[in-house]
């Protein structure tokens, strides 16, 4: 969607009084709309008009329904959905699930929460585009570290780099992306990039990290001290859905005597293109490894859901080991395990649901459900209660660590007031951390 001209929604219901009511409220919104009264005028709708949303009704009348007409959008068009419902069956509301919709409007729907929805969506959107371009949500934290940063697309081809090799090497990103990562680096051997381009395509296929460090691949600069072919860590929503792959490389000095890649000085251009690169919206930038929002965000987060009686439902998550991990590995091996965490969550959330890092390895989740609290709680437990597996180089060994976190549910809107809320937070926080 251009920045310049107003997000276009497709309206997909087959209701003429209802499919007009929502259009007059979207363009009262300042959205611009077109609509469809089935799923196959929405298909054909969509060739034309190109909608930045669909806003589908789950329960179309005829041969197709809203959920083959979403999906079918989805996967041809690259449309983001989201779906209208009145009461849909379960079967059907799983069904939808499988389309991984943008989010859900109960009808009747209030003004608010369209709107709402509706721009978080298209927030998500374009987020999980800059993911799939390379330039990914984890800019914050690449364009931080000591280590030089690559990412590609699905093809291995360049689409980011980060600040470090770009003012180590005074390459330009624009002239070098979509190159095939392996080719970016001359000095490597034929060998040495047939490896490098095999690990790319391992991770792109099995949607898991594969390590670098035992091969002993090095690139280096003039004057600069040597980097180490590090590990390439796939990126996208699950293993099934890869969209592309981190690139790392990583000093080759002995931890103390270790120089900053990052700390060159970076020309007035670079320090604009990461701050044109952030997302504004939703997830604000902190100063935190993770790039989350801080914990005076969450705590504006939930003077908002007291006030407007959103996000019902509020879920605290700390990473387990956290400081046995620094003590044992070192505090770059801890945070890796940290970001890695974080990643994790983010890609565990709901299209309207928000995350924070509270503190340290404290996480703060608010969660948009309508659900029952047993039926959250068991959705959270499926993610936040797994192991995942991470690898780690210490000094001169790697480590696989196992990386699981401890949890607990609170329902926000029970709570008196939001200083309650927070003490509670507080005290789930203090006690798991000193569980170790």
């Amino acid at each position: 969607m251009s920045e310049n001209r107003l997000p276009h929604i497709l309206v997909v219901e087959d209701e003429a009084i209802v499919a007009m009511q929502i259009k007059r409220t979207l363009q009262k919104l300042g959205y611009t709309t077109c609509s469809a009264a089935s799923g196959e005028d929405a298909i054909r709708l969509a060739k034309t008009e190109k909608p930045d949303l669909a806003l589908m009704d789950i329960m179309l009348a005829g041969e197709m329904d809203g959920i083959r007409a979403a999906a079918f959008l989805s996967r041809h068009h690259g449309t983001p959905i989201v779906y209208l419902t009145a009461n849909a069956d379960e079967s059907t509301i799983n069904r939808a699930k499988l389309t991984e919709p943008y989010g859900y409007i109960l009808k009747p729907f209030q003004e608010a929460r369209l709107r709402s929805t509706i721009d978080v969506a298209l927030h998500r959107h374009a987020i999980a585009n800059r993911l799939k371009e390379g330039s990914a949500t984890f800019l914050p934290a690449f364009e931080g570290t000591e280590d030089a940063v690559f990412t590609s697309d699905v093809n291995g081809l360049l689409a980011y780099m980060n600040l470090a090799w770009e003012t180590l090497t005074n390459s330009k990103l624009d002239q070098a992306r979509g190159t095939e990562l392996p080719k970016l680096f001359r000095e490597l051997t034929e060998g040495q990039q047939a490896i490098l381009g095999e690990a790319i395509a391992q991770a792109i296929k099995t949607g898991s990290e594969v390590p670098l460090a035992s091969h002993g691949i090095q690139v280096s600069a003039a004057g600069a001290p040597a980097l180490g072919a590090h590990a390439v860590v796939p990126i996208g929503p699950s293993k099934e859905s890869v969209t592309g792959v981190v690139l790392i490389f990583r000093g080759t000095t002995a931890p103390g005597e270790r120089t900053s890649v990052a700390s060159v000085p970076a020309s007035p251009e670079a320090q604009q293109r990461i701050v044109s690169d952030r997302p504004q919206e939703g997830r604000r930038i902190s100063d935190g490894l993770s790039g989350l929002p801080s914990r005076a965000e969450a705590e504006k987060a939930l003077e908002t859901v007291f006030n407007q009686a959103t996000h019902r439902f509020a879920v605290a998550l700390v990473l387990d080991r956290f400081d046995l991990i620094r003590h044992r590995f070192g505090m770059k091996a801890a945070e890796e395990v940290l970001l890695f965490y974080s990643i994790h969550l983010a890609q565990s959330m709901g299209p309207t649901d928000l995350l924070f890092q509270w503190s340290g390895p404290a996480f703060l989740m608010l969660l948009d459900r309508p659900a029952a609290t047993n039926e959250v709680r068991r959705e959270i437990s499926s993610w936040a209660g797994v192991r995942l597996e991470k690898m780690i180089e210490a000094a001169s060994h790697s480590a696989m660590l196992v990386v699981s976190g401890k949890w607990r549910l609170f329902e926000a809107l029970e709570t008196a007031r939001p200083q309650a809320l927070i003490e509670e937070i507080d005290g789930f926080a203090g006690v798991a951390k000193r569980a170790y």
